[in-house]
């Protein structure tokens, strides 16, 4: 009987974990605060508390975190071989003197390096 309900509960284990595992491998996802707007990838960015999630072809989403707002670029996804220490977000000036961030760079078993037009 003990073996039994060990087993059920180890498969249901294993069926809610597997869809994180792929998600893992599929994307993922982080999160950033911009202090003022900000553009990226030519699309301006409000000031605020984001999930940035990236997804395999290089869609990048801007999630405003406990709203429904985002916002979609195009991004370059690199996974690299060094594993970061933090996340960090590279900003830059534009010739108006404007934010734009240039790359995004996210720490994990699999870091992730984002980089924007």
């Amino acid at each position: 009987m003990f073996v039994r309900k060990f087993v059920i509960a180890l498969v249901l284990l294993l069926l809610t974990a597997a869809p994180v595992v792929s998600f893992a491998a599929d994307g993922g996802q982080a999160r950033f605060t911009l202090l003022s707007a900000t553009t990226v990838a030519g699309t301006e960015v409000p000031a605020g508390k984001y999930d940035v999630q990236w997804i395999p072809g290089g869609e990048i989403l801007f999630k405003l975190v406990g709203k429904p707002t985002k916002y979609s670029v195009q991004g370059n996804i690199e996974e690299l071989d060094a594993k970061l220490r933090d996340n960090a977000m590279g900003i830059a000036r534009d010739a108006e003197g404007k934010s734009v961030i240039k790359k995004i760079e996210i720490k994990g078993k699999k870091s992730v390096r984002i980089t924007f037009e």
